[in-house]
C-alpha cells in the first residue's frame, strides 16, 4: 500500500478583476464616488440629494466592508449593487426612448397654424365695413393662405429636425446609461469576488488554529 495523500490546504490568492486588484480598486472607486455623491448633495434637488444619500450609504459600506473585510456587510453590499443593476437595465431600457419620444413630438399645435407667431392674433372674416370689398376680402384670404402654407413647410422642417435630435439624444443617452450598467456590474463581480475571498481566508485561519 503507497503512503496517504496529505493535502495542505494554501492561503487563497489575493483576488483581481484582470489586471486590478480588487481591494485596492473598490477602496479608489468608492472613494471617489462617496467624494462625488457629496459634492452632488450641494445642489440642493429632489433628484440629487435622494441619489447622493443612496450614494453614502452604499459606498461607505463598501469602503467598510473592504477595508475591514467584513464578510456579513460585503455580502449586503453584494445584494445592494445587484438592486442597483437591475434598476440600472431597466431605466436603460425605458428612459432613451422616453427621452427620444419626449423630445421629437413637441410639434406646433394644429389650431395655432392660422396665428400670427409675434402678435397670436387671429384671422375673422366679419361683416364688417372693413370687409365689404371682394379685393380685400381676396386679399386677406390670400394672405391667410400664404402664411398657412409656409406654416406648414416650416412645421415640416421642424419635424425633421426634431426627429434627428430625438434620435441623437436617445441614442447618447442609452451609451451613457450603458456605462453606468457595466460599472455596476463590474463592482457588483469585485464585490462578489473579495467576499468570497475574505470567507476563504477566514476558513483557512480557522482551519490553522489548534484544536483545544
Amino acid at each position: 500500500m503507497g503512503n496517504p495523500v496529505v493535502y495542505i490546504p494554501q492561503f487563497p490568492k489575493t483576488p483581481s478583476l484582470g489586471c486590478l486588484p480588487i481591494r485596492g480598486t473598490l477602496l479608489i472607486v468608492c472613494a471617489i464616488s462617496l467624494v462625488a455623491s457629496c459634492i452632488s448633495a450641494t445642489e440642493g434637488t429632489t433628484y440629487s440629494t435622494v441619489s447622493a444619500v443612496i450614494g453614502i450609504i452604499s459606498n461607505s459600506l463598501v469602503l467598510f466592508g473592504v477595508y475591514k473585510e467584513n464578510a456579513c456587510v460585503l455580502k449586503w453590499c453584494q445584494r445592494l449593487y445587484f438592486v442597483f443593476v437591475v434598476f440600472s437595465v431597466i431605466v436603460l431600457a425605458v428612459l432613451p426612448l422616453h427621452f427620444a419620444c419626449d423630445f421629437s413630438s413637441e410639434f406646433i399645435d394644429h389650431t395655432e397654424i392660422f396665428q400670427d407667431d409675434n402678435s397670436r392674433t387671429e384671422f375673422h372674416i366679419s361683416s364688417g365695413s372693413d370687409f365689404r370689398s371682394d379685393e380685400y376680402a381676396g386679399s386677406v384670404l390670400a394672405r391667410m393662405f400664404m402664411e398657412a402654407v409656409q406654416k406648414a413647410v416650416m412645421k415640416r422642417q421642424e419635424t425633421k429636425i426634431r426627429y434627428i435630435y430625438g434620435m441623437v439624444i436617445g441614442l447618447v443617452c442609452e451609451i451613457a446609461l450603458f456605462i453606468g450598467v457595466a460599472f455596476y456590474y463590474m463592482v457588483y463581480v469585485m464585490i462578489k469576488r473579495f467576499k468570497n475571498y475574505v470567507m476563504a481566508t477566514n476558513e483557512f485561519e480557522k482551519g490553522r488554529q489548534p484544536l483545544v
